[in-house]
């Protein structure tokens, strides 16, 4: 099996993570910036021993929100956009009335690609 070694940074993980993934997902620029952010925050909740379900909640609050739109320099009306299309795709999903991220998209530090060719 052939393996490729990516080099990144703690800061940058996320993003390359969701790059390497975005051939797959077909998310915009924005939808992309959104969800670095969010997946950015409940990696930083959930290293910090908060667990499920209180680290969806701390991730997808009001306040969390506001702190997104303020990070990526969005209205609020930009971001409801981009967290509704993150959600008709199937990232976010809706889960005992709040949110959590699709599992497949958080980061991993190894990942194993199988092709079938049919």
């Amino acid at each position: 099996m052939k393996t490729i070694t990516i080099n990144t940074s703690r800061d940058d993980y996320v993003k390359l993570y969701l790059r390497l993934w975005n051939g797959v997902l077909n998310l915009t620029q924005g939808e992309l910036d959104t969800l670095e952010e969010i997946i950015k925050k409940y990696l930083t909740i959930t290293s910090s021993g908060v667990k499920e379900p209180f680290s969806w909640e701390l991730t997808f609050s009001t306040g969390s929100r506001k702190e997104y739109q303020s990070i990526l320099n969005f209205t609020q009306q930009q971001f409801n956009n981009f967290f509704k299309q993150l959600r008709d795709k199937g990232i976010i999903l809706s889960k005992d009335n709040g949110y959590s991220i699709d599992p497949r998209v958080l980061p991993v530090d190894i990942i194993t690609f199988q092709f079938k060719i049919q």
